[in-house]
Order: C-alpha cells, then sequence, then structure tokens
C-alpha cells in the first residue's frame, strides 16, 4: 500500500482554482501521465476509485493559505473531509503566514486544539514578507509545532516562485539549515523538495536529521534531477523520503508506477512508498 504525502483532492475551495485547470496541467504535462478523470469531474467519489485503483491506502492534503494566484482553501474544508473519510484522508493545516503574526498563531493554536490534524504546512517563501523558509520571522509558528510533536510542511519549487513573482534564491535548501539546528525536535517536510535544487536538498538533508525529503512529481524519471533525489533514497535517506503524487498534477497508478521503476530495494522500496510515512505522522498500523 501506499500513503501520498501530496494530494489534493477536489474541494470547493480549490476545484475553480488554477490547480485544477486544464492549463495548468499542460504546464507540467509528461507523456504517459494524463490528467486524472477525477480531476475533471471533480468528483471525491472518482478520486476514492483511482485511489483504490493505485493502491492509494492514505493521501495526504495540505492546506495552503497563500498570496495569489494560490489562494486560500478553509481549514474547514479539510476538517469536513477527513472526518466524512478519517480512514482515506489526512490532513495538515494550512496556516496563512502572509498576514500578521498575530493572526497567523490564533489560527495555529485552534487547529492544534482540535486534535485533528496530523502536521502543519505553510508556504512562506510566496510572500514578500520572508527572505526565505527559515526565516526566523517564522520561529515562533517553528517552535510551537516543535512543542506539540507536530511536523511541519514547508512547500518550495520554482513554480511556486514563478507563480507568485517570488525569487527562486527564496527557496534555495540551504537556508533552512539553521532553522533545522535550532529546532532540533521538529520534522520538517520539505514538499516539492525545493527543485530544482536537488542536489543543495539532498546535500542538506543528509548533513540534517530532521529534514524530510518529498520530492512528489519531482521524483518522476523524466524530471530533471529526479536521479539526485533517487539516488539519495537508495544511500543516505531511505528513512527520510517520501512518496507524493502531487495529485491532481499527475495520474496516481502512473506515479507510483514511476516510483516502482526506479527498482529500489524491496525495504526501501516499502519505506519510500509509505514507511517513512508513518514514522513521520506517527502511525501505528
Amino acid at each position: 500500500m501506499t500513503i501520498d504525502m501530496r494530494l489534493r483532492p477536489p474541494l470547493p475551495g480549490w476545484k475553480n482554482t488554477r490547480m485544477f485547470s486544464k492549463s495548468s496541467f499542460d504546464y507540467l504535462a509528461i507523456a504517459g501521465f494524463p490528467r486524472p478523470k477525477s480531476a475533471q469531474t471533480g468528483s471525491i467519489s472518482d478520486l476514492l476509485s483511482e485511489m483504490d485503483e493505485a493502491g492509494v491506502e492514505i493521501g495526504v492534503v495540505m492546506g495552503r493559505q497563500s498570496p495569489a494566484p494560490f489562494g486560500q482553501l478553509p481549514n474547514s474544508e479539510l476538517e469536513g473531509l477527513v472526518t466524512q473519510h478519517p480512514e482515506r484522508f489526512f490532513a495538515w493545516a494550512g496556516i496563512d503566514v502572509d498576514g500578521p503574526l498575530e493572526s497567523s498563531m490564533e489560527e495555529l493554536h485552534r487547529v492544534l486544539a482540535g486534535g485533528l490534524y496530523r502536521g502543519i504546512s505553510i508556504e512562506p517563501t510566496l510572500s514578500p514578507q520572508y527572505e526565505h523558509g527559515g526565516d526566523t520571522k517564522l520561529y515562533p509558528i517553528f517552535e510551537l509545532c516543535e512543542e506539540k510533536g507536530l511536523p511541519i510542511n514547508i512547500s518550495m519549487s520554482s513554480p511556486l516562485q514563478v507563480g507568485s513573482q517570488q525569487l527562486l534564491e527564496k527557496i534555495r535548501p540551504q537556508y533552512l539549515a539553521k532553522a533545522s539546528k535550532d529546532f532540533p525536535g521538529l520534522a520538517f517536510h520539505i514538499g516539492h523538495a525545493a527543485w530544482p535544487y536537488t542536489m543543495e536538498m539532498v546535500a542538506l538533508a543528509i548533513a540534517c536529521p530532521n529534514i524530510w525529503v518529498s520530492p512528489d512529481m519531482y521524483l518522476i524519471p523524466e524530471f530533471p534531477g529526479s536521479n539526485d533525489f533517487a539516488k539519495a533514497a537508495l544511500t543516505f535517506l531511505p528513512e527520510r523520503t517520501l512518496f507524493g503524487s502531487a495529485y491532481p498534477f499527475k495520474p496516481l497508478k502512473e506515479t507510483v508506477q514511476a516510483y516502482k521503476s526506479w527498482n529500489f530495494p524491496a525495504h526501501i522500496e516499502e519505506n519510500v512508498l509509505h514507511g517513512n510515512a508513518r514514522r513521520l505522522m506517527n502511525i501505528h498500523k
């Protein structure tokens, strides 16, 4: 079975955004990876069928509270989804870090009090307020997540930077080094794995044991730099590399098959597809 660390279901707050538009899919299209049927129908039922076909046991839904053009998905929609399908979807609450810190902390305390979330997700590099993903202005958020024992996702990739008209330099993995040392008990899950800074991402994770590499679609062999992630999973990072499809940009079945095409030894493939995610989120079953 597989745990998908980057799956964005067709929730109401996302259906009419660029994420589900055909033009966005075309931008990142790769031959052999068709646009998912459920992304076209907007049906959770269709998505669940695709998950079953691909052997995806759990879809991890990272909340999004980001500047334009990526927008805001209310955490209430995530709460409704996981309440309706508790065995199929896990949620990481999205926290808006583009506004006042007081508002960010207020929402963070609210979602933590509910005990429903498996982690927290932020996208600071899309905001002009922050110089990079490890900016010290984010430390109150990191401190509370470390205290509560919840991992934090920081999404970083060139398409996100270009879309928000922010500098690519801001996603350099090196800028996370100090934060990872200042918060050694906090697991940093790097969504999109700071692509295209693949070697720098790998080098940082090797040096920092609390950094988890989550390349999602950028570990598909057709993507430039994917060999760096694959070699790292095979050697230094077999216990901190995770599977993700980046659905709806990539279909589930074909993406699982693409990961398996690396022909990792069985224990490493098991780790990447679901074992590492279980440890990251403390799933005991």
